[in-house]
């Protein structure tokens, strides 16, 4: 079986430049919307002045359990990313949140194939 990133002679297999435009979107998207969250819940002036005071009052009005789950929606798929699901697979070394027989979704299957 080949190594990740490589082919069966061992020559590096280039990411595909449509991973890395998704990639990059997918980063700016999730950056607005950490911005966005950060904006509203430091009452940053600048943010906050383009909206009306009843828009700023439905805002700052929202229940705990809403504002929690959009702290988790903004900030939850980051901390997946930068390793705090630090797992490691004992069959490829890869580190990700395994499913029950050790794949990660589905990357074993596409390893196996390279």
């Amino acid at each position: 079986m080949a190594a990740a990133g490589t082919s069966g002679r061992g020559a590096r297999v280039r990411t595909p430049v449509h991973l890395w435009v998704v990639g990059v979107l997918a980063l700016l998207w999730n950056a607005m919307g950490a911005f966005d969250y950060l904006a509203t819940q430091f009452k940053l002036e600048f943010y906050v002045k383009q909206f009306t005071p009843e828009q700023l009052s439905y805002f700052y009005g929202f229940p705990a359990w809403a504002v929690a789950g959009w702290a988790f929606g903004v900030w939850g798929p980051s901390q997946a990313r930068s390793g705090c699901c630090s797992e490691k697979c004992g069959r490829c070394g890869l580190r990700g949140v395994p499913c029950r027989d050790g794949r990660q979704l589905g990357l074993h299957l596409r390893l196996s194939r390279a």
